[in-house]
């Protein structure tokens, strides 16, 4: 007896072209994400290199845009400690302490964690210095407001003076008049000059008209 291989029926080919379509439909959805992941973590690799270019140039505010791109693209706990190293270096230590503290709070594990945390306490004591020079300036600027109110209400009161009219003066009573004395001491000269002739006279002694002498007629 002859056995011979049987041909597939119609339904058996629809079954095979069913199952090379899932498996290439499976193949690419698994492709794609590992193929966008690649490019994504390329995207990253070249996005940190510029930003650690940059870096190494001092130009820090184009490495924080750098990196801040290659964390979107993957994100690495390391490229949070960049930015917040960007931002130091930018003299924003409240946001370079926000970055530092989420670097400590994502990585998975930091080799000196205390390296981070001297950072953050170098940044807080640079915010309470910035605050405290704020203070004196604003402290400074209120006694100079304060100076310039008091000046200008001086000059006020000042121009106000000066410009009142003047109050009349009362003539003082007649005996304190200058005129007064000199009268009465002028008269009093006068009354003791009169005196002093009266008594002059009265005092003079009586003169008898000279006699011619007397003609003996004897």
């Amino acid at each position: 007896m002859t056995w011979s291989t049987p041909l597939p029926s119609n339904g058996s080919c629809a079954g095979c072209r069913a199952a090379v379509i899932v498996a290439a439909v499976l193949a690419t959805s698994i492709a794609a994400p590992l193929a966008a992941a690649e490019s994504a973590e390329q995207q990253a690799r070249a996005d940190s290199n510029r930003a650690k270019v940059a870096y190494d140039l001092g130009r820090f505010e184009e490495a924080l845009q750098a990196y801040s791109e290659a964390y979107e693209h993957k994100p690495l706990p390391g490229f949070l400690f960049n930015i917040a190293q960007c931002h130091k270096q930018l003299g924003n230590c409240e946001r370079a302490n926000f970055f530092y503290r989420r670097y400590l709070t994502v990585a998975p594990s930091v080799k000196d964690p205390a390296a981070v945390e001297k950072l953050i306490q170098e940044c807080e004591a640079k915010l309470a210095e910035q605050q405290r020079l704020k203070d004196e300036q604003a402290a400074l600027l209120k006694q100079q407001q304060e100076a310039e109110r008091a000046r200008l209400a001086l000059a006020a009161a000042s121009q106000a003076a000066s410009s009142a009219p003047a109050v009349a003066q009362e003539d003082p009573p007649v005996y304190q008049q200058w005129w007064f004395w000199t009268s009465i001491g002028v008269a009093a000269v006068v009354v003791a000059a009169g005196a002093g002739t009266t008594a002059l006279v009265l005092s003079q002694p009586a003169t008898t008209p000279p006699t011619l002498g007397s003609v003996d007629l004897r």
